[in-house]
């Protein structure tokens, strides 16, 4: 576990996920810090899946999302090796208002890219963001027997 005022960071080798838990809100540089920093746990661990708990976020401007969507996500499967699968929890009394939103919420909202190499799902409820990245992230078994 990484200690931090702004960030939990976890890896659960039981469910082969990167737990990412942003505690407050923050500035575009703890941002950064936070990501560059899950990037390294994801690394250490070979995690493609992650779980970003944005529940206690609400705040974001457009330099944020900018940042994780230009600078950030588009370079996770390169530097882990695969296509990386990231369920977003945002807080159940969220909806799209039109209001200010979690950066990985904004990007969420947005049209996927042919090749990007990273999926990004909203979700409310946490068993429901760990069920989403058991179907995505396990491997399939194929039945080859003679």
């Amino acid at each position: 576990m990484h200690p931090s005022p702004a960030l939990s960071i976890l890896f659960r080798p039981d469910l082969h996920v990167l737990i990412v838990r942003w505690l407050r809100e923050i500035s575009q540089h703890e941002l950064q810090q936070g990501y560059q920093e899950a990037l390294a746990t994801a690394r250490h661990h070979g995690a493609r899946c992650w779980l970003v708990d944005s529940r206690r976020r609400a705040l974001s401007d457009e330099q944020m999302a900018d940042w994780l969507a230009t600078s950030f996500l588009p370079t996770l499967s390169q530097d882990l090796g695969s296509v990386v699968y990231v369920a977003c929890l945002v807080s159940a009394t969220w909806q799209d208002t039109g209001g200010p939103a979690a950066p990985l919420v904004v990007l969420a909202q947005r049209q996927p890219l042919p090749a990007q190499g990273y999926h990004l799902q909203l979700f409310g409820d946490e068993g429901t963001a760990m069920q989403w990245l058991h179907r995505v992230c396990t491997p399939t078994v194929t039945n080859s027997a003679p």
